[in-house]
């Protein structure tokens, strides 16, 4: 395992790199994750047929990123870097949670270049009103100016967790995002960035059969974030998909999807 550093819009963007396969696989992590270390997770599974390259996205991991955005642009010039550096044209991605949204909002850009897709409980199987009705960015400023001390929002929804008008998973994720500064930074750093991740979710589905990309889905059973409901539907009728399901949550890399990857890659050769 080694880690590379490279730079873009002045900031200093971070990947970790393991594996000794031929084939390059480019994976994006999910908001929140310590960053691309953790696929290392997967190494087992994945190292014997692929090059593994896992960027540590925007305030996460080691990368450094100043600025107080990110858009697609940056992480197509991302993309093409890796590419670049391993000397490949072709590659296969991996995205888990919203790093799934990321590689199919650039599937479009790629597809000539892509040889599989492998989502991982993915967000961007279907429209989703975070992205869809996302408030103007005046007025997010100032929802985050009113959030900059968040006690009153972490005591209403306190309420409403207790009276049972929030589900669990919404719950948690605020307490854990807002209750400590650094973390809030990033959130609110994040949503100022969604405008560039609006998926048009049935002309890339589309782009997807056309091509007879073929397409792994690994889900939860037990997710309640990305409900496994969703990726039957996504796949239906598409030519090369398949969809495992892992006893799980929305948290599905671990030992048991290790041992599938080996599984698969090893069927694969």
């Amino acid at each position: 395992m080694s880690t590379h550093q490279f730079t873009i819009r002045d900031a200093a963007l971070r990947y970790t790199r393991f594996g000794a396969g031929e084939k390059l696989l480019i994976a994006f992590h999910g908001y929140g994750d310590l960053g691309g270390q953790v696929f290392e997770q997967l190494e087992e599974g994945l190292g014997g047929r692929y090059t593994v390259c896992a960027p540590d996205l925007p305030w996460h991991g080691q990368t450094q990123w100043p600025e107080a955005s990110f858009d697609l642009e940056d992480m197509r010039a991302l993309v093409g870097h890796i590419v670049r550096e391993e000397g490949q044209r072709r590659f296969e991605l991996m995205g888990h949670s919203f790093g799934s949204r990321l590689l199919l909002c650039l599937l479009s850009e790629f597809i000539d270049q892509v040889d599989r897709l492998h989502l991982l409980a993915p967000d961007g199987l279907r429209r989703v009103i975070a992205y869809d009705w996302l408030p103007p960015r005046w007025m997010r400023r100032t929802l985050i100016r009113s959030l900059s001390s968040p006690n009153w929002l972490l005591t209403l929804q306190e309420g409403l967790f207790r009276l049972g008008l929030q589900p669990k998973a919404s719950y948690n994720f605020v307490r854990y995002n807002l209750g400590v500064p650094e973390r809030r930074e990033r959130l609110f750093r994040f949503w100022m960035s969604l405008d560039s991740f609006r998926l048009a979710v049935q002309p890339t589905r589309a782009l997807i059969k056309a091509k007879e990309l073929p397409i792994d889905l690994y889900m939860g059973r037990y997710d309640r974030i990305i409900l496994l409901k969703y990726g039957e539907a996504y796949i239906e009728g598409l030519p090369k998909a398949r969809l495992q399901v892992l006893e799980k949550g929305h948290q599905v890399i671990g030992k048991e999807l290790n041992a599938l990857l080996f599984k698969n890659n090893k069927e694969l050769t």
